[in-house]
């Protein structure tokens, strides 16, 4: 394969790949990481405490 040709095929996702690494760091992680807190209590000082369903408990008692 010629160096001319590889920058042909590669171009196109040098150029989407500084929008997919921003858009995981600023866009995915904040998403996924607020869904992992909802199901866990986080004190900075005891660190992670599972609680799972509990807090949802309160809030539906019909479930």
């Amino acid at each position: 394969m010629s160096p001319i040709r590889w920058h042909q095929d590669w171009a196109p996702y040098v150029f989407v790949l500084p929008f997919v690494l921003l858009f995981l760091v600023f866009g995915l992680f904040p998403i996924a990481f607020s869904l992992y807190l909802v199901f866990n209590a986080w004190d900075p000082v005891q660190g992670v405490q599972h609680s799972w369903l509990a807090p949802w408990l309160l809030f539906f008692p019909c479930w």
